[in-house]
């Protein structure tokens, strides 16, 4: 989760002095009690009252701010109606009370767009972004706050600007759209120095770090942590200035400065004790322990994880207590000492499990993974494994979802800002047609006077050539503007591709870190090769394997419905559906994991009756039970190769693919084989045999694939991958490839 600075430091220069017991309070109390009449002082009062209370005390903030309206209405001053209606927003909106902020809000922008104060209508148009921000509609709140921006700065009112930009970096950056959140941070830093607020400058370094620590790009984020820390020499929050410290620490532990990021955490500590600032001692103890846990000085990491320990435990801060327990943990694996490790672990566990997370799951199950094998719990070792598996797909899985929120956000952006740009051509038709009606009225009504009077003919004739050559520059202004809007749409476009194409290299580098490695083939089986060719960046092609701990292998290779993007989401389901069935369920037959498969992928899209989709796999998997050398086969529309002593073998797969519908509901069978040392077992999607080249441009077809790897299988597998895949290259030639290429060998 980002540290969102900025927010806190707006927060932190409004809020010194706001109390019950604050002198502008009781002083406005006084007042109130005095002046009995109504009339805008009394309005005024009620409206600065609420605004007072409305940082402590959301319910009496908004009951004088209902006052206020009620008094406003009654003596017809618009001011005050829409400074309360603006306070009422707010504090609905931070009771999460959304309709009615946007009740209250819109209200509030109505009376100031009537008064045409356009600096308070930017003020409003933040306070309603903030509403779409809370609610997670990052495009709508985008495009308030860039409705805000385009209005203060309109007026020159730079401070709302600068407001509505940070807000705005914000709203980019929780949608993922880091490249926006960089490029309008840069803005408003630009903007900073206009404005001079020397207290926001470095919030806004600060925010410009975190995020590029999101990003990966851990040395920028460096830079800009260390500029916001030159600002803070005589800034009053100190605990930006420790945020900061943790944070550069944590930064330069991940470039591999361990004995740096020991110096900042340390000069932390010091501010920390400082300021009695417990729970912030909690979190650098651990931090601290971290870095020697990294630099392998076990002794050093329980010292300081044993005080982070027993400071949150003080505290009742249970994040940073088993933070610290598995730290601990970490620490006394290090030292070999496996039991008081397991103790550890074991304590830490409910917590973990209890919070859900899913990388701290599989950080821990690594944890006792490394524990197990230490004691020599081979069993529980292989289940620890198995977690580690699972909840590796489960985080790969919802870095999934967030790219995919990503796209959504910025195809959603995209099409509201379009909706935008045809409504405001359309009010500009509207108005070139309203100009031509009046111009048509004012030409009649010359012609009449024509017959009055000549001299005003002659004047008439020179006024309208003058219109005539007025309405030509203008129809060339609106040409050369129409021409500069083409040229920014046509940029536009080429940004939006590139974000898009960069979007998909993403979901690549995920589904290949998804794709089984090649750790897992080499247990399967030494000599294997997998040749695996997309169409696209990514693939609906997919292949996976498991090895059980009771000396089975289960190996499968599919090709999903589509390629590209909408294959690459089909083949992750594939993916992850199959650990579930396999790893987590222990299910090792066949045809039952094919129906099991057919059954999640059916539920998942929701196929059914007249509803049916075409969405789904063809697939053909094995079962390998080394332990008295039998194989089971079952195929979903793919069949697997078997060949021995230069024999082929073809065995066929059932006529049906995983997850379309079918109404007879037929079940996936299996063939049984007795396998042979040097039997070589090949699996292969359309891909390969329906690429179009050669010297007539035809497909391949499973025949010529068949005696290519009858031709070659006697060589070392590693040998025949690169066989394999010159001579894809050598077919197609200068033609498309065709489909997603995939082609599985290994050797028994």
């Amino acid at each position: 989760m980002r540290n969102k600075l900025f927010i806190i430091g707006l927060l932190l220069t409004t809020l010194i002095g706001h109390s019950q017991d604050s002198p502008v309070i009781k002083n406005l109390l006084v007042k109130l009690k005095k002046n009995k009449a109504e009339d805008t002082v009394r309005a005024n009062t009620l409206n600065n009252l609420a605004w007072e209370y409305s940082f402590f005390d959301f319910e009496t903030s908004s009951d004088y701010a209902r006052r206020a309206v009620s008094l406003s209405k009654k003596i017809g001053y618009e001011d005050g109606k829409g400074e309360a209606f603006n306070v009422l927003g707010n504090n609905a909106r931070a009771k999460n009370q959304n309709d009615s902020a946007y009740y209250f809000l819109n209200n509030a922008l109505e009376i100031r767009k009537s008064q045409g104060k356009e600096e308070k209508v930017s003020a409003v148009l933040i306070n309603i972004a903030n509403i779409f921000y809370q609610q997670k509609d990052y495009p709508n709140a985008i495009l308030k706050y860039n409705e805000a921006i385009k209005m203060a700065e309109s007026i020159k009112f730079y401070k709302g600007s600068l407001v509505a930009l940070t807000n705005l970096a914000d709203a980019y950056g929780a949608a993922g759209l880091y490249q926006k959140a960089l490029q309008t941070l840069n803005r408003a830093l630009g903007l900073n120095k206009s404005v001079k607020d020397s207290l926001q400058e470095p919030y806004l370094y600060s925010t410009m770090a975190t995020l590029l620590q999101e990003m990966n790009e851990i040395p920028a984020a460096v830079l800009n942590a260390k500029k916001a820390l030159s600002m803070l020499d005589k800034h009053p929050d100190v605990f930006l200035k420790i945020a900061l410290l943790n944070n550069l620490g944590a930064y330069e532990r991940d470039l591999g400065n361990n004995d740096t990021s020991l110096v900042i955490l340390n000069t932390a500590l010091i501010l920390e004790e400082q300021n009695n600032d417990s729970s912030g001692l909690a979190t650098t103890h651990n931090a601290i322990a971290m870095t020697y846990l990294l630099k392998e000085q076990p002794d050093f990491c329980i010292s300081f994880a044993g005080k982070a320990r027993i400071t949150a435990g003080n505290i009742h801060d249970t994040v940073s207590y088993y933070n610290a327990v598995l730290i601990l943990a970490d620490a006394y694996q290090q030292k070999r000492d496996f039991k008081k490790a397991l103790t550890l672990a074991l304590e830490a566990e409910p917590y973990v499990k209890a919070i859900n997370n899913k990388k701290s799951l599989y950080e821990m199950y690594d944890t006792f993974s490394g524990i197990y094998e230490g004691l020599n719990q081979q069993d529980k070792r292989a289940e620890a494994l198995e977690k580690i598996i699972l909840y590796r797909d489960s985080v790969l899985s919802d870095e999934n979802k967030k790219l995919s929120a990503r796209m959504n956000v910025e195809l959603n952006l995209y099409g509201k800002e379009k909706e935008i740009e045809l409504l405001n051509k359309s009010a500009e038709v509207k108005e070139v047609e309203l100009s031509k009606q009046k111009a048509a009225r004012s030409f009649i009504t010359g012609i009449a006077c024509l017959f009055g009077l000549v001299v005003l003919i002659i004047i008439f004739f020179y006024i309208k050539i003058r219109k005539s050559n007025l309405v030509i520059n203008k129809q060339k202004e609106r040409v050369e503007s129409q021409n500069e809007i083409i040229l920014n749409q046509k940029h536009l476009v080429e940004e939006k591709q590139k974000e898009i194409i960069d979007s998909i290299n993403y979901a690549r580098r995920i589904q290949s870190a998804v794709l089984t490695g090649d750790d897992v083939w080499t247990k399967v089986s030494k000599e294997h090769f997998v040749f695996f060719k997309p169409k696209d960046i990514v693939s609906g092609d997919f292949y996976w394997a498991y090895n059980t701990p009771n000396n089975r292998s289960v190996f499968a290779l599919a090709d999903c419905t589509g390629h590209g993007v909408p294959g690459g989401f089909m083949s992750m389901l594939g993916n992850s559906f199959l650990n579930e069935i396999v790893i987590e369920n222990k299910i090792f037959s066949a045809p039952v994991i094919l129906n099991k498969l057919r059954e999640k992928i059916i539920n998942a899209l929701e196929q059914k009756g007249e509803e049916k989709r075409k969405d789904g796999m063809d697939i053909a998997l094995c079962v390998w039970n080394k332990l008295n050398n039998t194989l089971e086969f079952a195929g979903a529309n793919n069949g697997m190769i078997l060949i021995r002593d230069n024999t082929i073998t073809e065995l066929k797969p059932d006529k049906m693919p995983i997850g379309s519908f079918i109404n007879d509901e037929r079940l996936f069978t299996s063939q049984t084989v007795q396998l042979q040392t040097g039997d070589c077992i090949y699996l292969t999607t359309d891909g390969f045999p329906d690429q179009f080249g050669g010297p007539k441009g035809k497909k391949f077809k499973y025949r010529q694939t068949e005696q290519l790897l009858l031709s070659i299988h006697k060589m070392p597998f590693t040998e025949q991958g690169k066989i394999i895949e010159e001579k894809f290259i050598a077919w197609q030639g200068n033609l498309e490839q065709i489909d997603d290429v995939s082609l599985l060998g290994i050797c028994v």
